[in-house]
């Protein structure tokens, strides 16, 4: 077990250039797979499985070997649409096949359109028509599957330097030691045309720590946090009822939660982590992070400072010695 142990770090020091203390690999490794959202999508598709009671409904013993493997296709990605639909509630047909496409390396368009019909026929979703054609969630999780989910929604920031993404150039990558198919391109945008991947690492490989001392004296706020809002016309048509209210007000502490079991655990490993980066389709450049992000808002900036910090001076030295 420490052979492999040392192998696996003499690699990380080989990709990354830097020479990491192996237990702090082993736990960055441990936290990777305790809230690796793999886990979810098993947990949801576990709890999901039940509804394809329709579809397995038709199934039969005399179906040919052909027959057999479409049918398994159609539980299978019939199966994903709905992981999809139970996260996102709404969905639009082009959304949703790149995700599927993205998830699966598919290329089968046609194929997962047929689905998306067999699925409404037999009552798995709600399909509407506009200007686009919509997916819609008919399916409520329940709260201990809810809660059993919650851990593996978001993993944290890495607390070692992150591995060189885009490796194969297909892309892909994360940064993180376990999760590499992951897309460099947000919002189901995946594709394989050339982007500036070096810029996400370099800002992959930017070191920040946590501000305890902030933390010890303020707390996290949202807007309107104080009492339920009102209508203003423009984007509140209407009052906010008291159960809207507190629904927000738990969302709040939920993620309040989240950041300090996060804080606890970089605190904890050396006080230091790494954030990495992705694209949006207009190149726009985004932390991962949700629970800690230097786009969050006032307190959440804050709350991260540079772990290697050097002083800003009036003085610019063109030539450095």
């Amino acid at each position: 077990m420490e052979n492999n142990r040392d192998v696996y770090a003499e690699l990380y020091e080989k990709l990354t250039n830097v020479k990491e203390d192996i237990n702090l690999i082993e736990k960055q490794k441990f936290f990777e797979i305790k809230y690796n959202k793999r886990q979810r999508r098993q947990i949801l598709q576990d709890a999901l499985a039940p509804c394809l009671q329709p579809l397995l409904e038709v199934d039969s013993p005399e179906l040919t070997e052909e027959e057999r493997a479409e049918f398994e296709y159609v539980l299978h990605t019939a199966l994903e649409i709905l992981c999809i639909l139970i996260e996102r509630q709404t969905v639009t047909m082009n959304v949703l096949i790149e995700m599927v496409i993205e998830r699966d390396e598919l290329n089968k368009a046609l194929d997962i359109a047929k689905v998306v019909q067999i699925g409404y026929n037999y009552g798995l979703w709600n399909v509407t028509k506009d200007r686009y054609t919509r997916l819609h969630n008919i399916w409520e999780l329940d709260d201990k599957v809810k809660h059993t989910l919650e851990q593996f929604r978001f993993v944290n920031p890495m607390i070692v330097k992150p591995l060189p993404v885009n490796q194969k150039g297909n892309n892909r990558g994360s940064g993180y030691l376990t999760i590499g198919s992951d897309s460099l391109l947000l919002g189901g945008q995946y594709h394989t045309k050339d982007i500036c991947t070096e810029i996400l690492d370099k800002l992959n490989d930017t070191a920040y720590e946590i501000n305890t001392d902030l933390m010890r004296t303020y707390r996290n706020s949202w807007k309107h946090m104080h009492a339920p809002k009102k209508a203003n016309g423009i984007d509140q048509m209407k009052d906010e009822t008291m159960d809207e209210y507190n629904k927000r007000i738990q969302a709040f502490e939920d993620y309040e939660k989240l950041v300090f079991k996060s804080v606890a655990e970089i605190y904890n490993s050396q006080n230091q982590c790494y954030l990495t980066h992705k694209y949006d389709k207009r190149g726009r450049v985004y932390c991962v992070g949700y629970q800690l992000s230097y786009q969050a808002n006032s307190y959440g900036k804050a709350i991260l400072n540079f772990k290697n910090k050097q002083t800003v001076t009036d003085e610019i030295n063109f030539f450095e010695e």
